[in-house]
């Protein structure tokens, strides 16, 4: 809630502790951690009828990291995972120009 829709606030915390280093530090995600890192990329629910993608940074981390989780991560919640940020990505035409002007396709394609 702090950060929403602060540029600057998204900033500082890339530069002092990064979102990489925050999901780093998260060793066995659960459904409630998903989401909770979900509603921050549209800075709202992620169930939303209607969102938008907001912190395209994090989504980038968000799909390494899932791309590179150890086999730790249950079938059944990579998929939820998965199919959550694919419906993210294609809920509206805004948050498919901005997930493709912002490099989304060759983070996916990159662990294809």
């Amino acid at each position: 809630a702090l950060m929403r829709k602060s540029s600057s606030s998204k900033e500082e915390f890339e530069a002092h502790i990064g979102y990489l280093k925050m999901l780093e530090n998260i060793t066995a995600p659960s459904l409630k951690i998903i989401q909770a890192i979900l509603d921050m990329v549209v800075e709202g629910q992620h169930k939303a009828e209607y969102t938008v993608i907001q912190n395209l940074e994090l989504l980038k981390v968000f799909l390494k990291w899932s791309f590179t989780m150890p086999g730790d991560l249950e079938n059944e919640l990579l998929s939820y995972m998965l199919d959550r940020i694919l419906d993210i990505i294609t809920a509206n035409m805004l948050s498919v120009m901005r997930c493709s002007s912002g490099g989304i396709i060759t983070v996916i394609t990159s662990f294809l």
